[in-house]
């Protein structure tokens, strides 16, 4: 579990697990806006317009509580 959901804190594990121009899909928030400036390329779904994939099917895991969430939130928010 991360200490807190701030650009800083979650820049060095993106950058330490995922290999730079990866593309990364992720929802609207706000703590992802960097991805570009850090080396990835990224694209955003709408979750609230009921968007949860677009081009590809985004890996899904299911967390603790049993609910289906990107991969990318499991790993960072876990």
């Amino acid at each position: 579990m991360l200490p807190n959901v701030q650009q800083s804190t979650i820049a060095p594990l993106i950058k330490s697990t995922i290999v730079a121009r990866t593309l990364i899909y992720t929802d609207e928030y706000n703590i992802y806006s960097r991805l570009t400036q850090w080396g990835y390329e990224h694209k955003t779904v709408c979750h609230s317009t009921g968007e949860y994939a677009r081009d590809l099917t985004l890996p899904k895991a299911v967390d603790g509580d049993g609910f289906c969430v990107d991969a990318l939130a499991l790993l960072l928010f876990e």
